[in-house]
């Protein structure tokens, strides 16, 4: 009995050692960590790692099948406890349509809505985080800098695709490159 390529997919990325995933549309694509939803309302697929780190520079690459405006898009980074935003992050997302540099702390979200963005394209993300801020680099651009609830600890890596209330025109999916994940400095 053969068995699907997806499965096949699927089963890699859950055993990727040191990771975690939620919902069957995770899967590994070589270079990519793919996350998909379905078109229909209320679902998400997501992934985080177990291992944390700490302030720094990181880079990756990253892009999104399309941007919609149903639905929550990150295309990473950092997340301190997987599924409790207001907790810790500093991410890159696509809320509802907006590109959006984020990050929360100890309850407090600060969100900046980036303009002249498409994220359609793989792109080279960059972050700079350390106690007193964090910013955002799209393709070697400083596109913004957050200085208010900036997390304090160190957190995981994370990439989740989420449909709202109603059904999407299109599989929202988020494509993360795994291989260009890096510590700069």
């Amino acid at each position: 009995m053969a068995i699907r390529l997806d499965q096949v997919k699927h089963w890699l990325a859950s055993n990727i050692i040191g990771w975690r995933m939620y919902y069957s549309g995770v899967y590994y694509d070589e270079p990519y960590m793919i996350c998909r939803c379905r078109k229909q309302p209320n679902v998400l697929a997501s992934w985080w790692s177990l291992h944390q780190f700490g302030f720094g520079t990181y880079e990756w690459k990253a892009k999104l099948l399309a941007s919609g405006a149903n639905g929550v898009h990150w295309l990473g980074l950092f997340e301190l406890h997987h599924g409790f935003l207001e907790e810790g992050i500093i991410g890159v997302e696509n809320r509802e349509g907006t590109y959006c540099f984020t990050t929360s702390w100890a309850g407090l979200v600060t969100r900046v809505a980036l303009a002249g963005q498409d994220w359609t394209k793989e792109r080279t993300f960059r972050v700079v985080w350390d106690k007193t801020k964090a910013e955002l680099w799209v393709d070697g651009v400083k596109v913004a800098t957050i200085t208010t609830n900036v997390p304090q600890k160190p957190m995981g890596v994370f990439n989740e695709t989420e449909a709202l209330a109603t059904a999407p025109a299109f599989e929202p999916t988020v494509y993360f490159n795994l291989e260009s994940f890096r510590k700069v400095s």
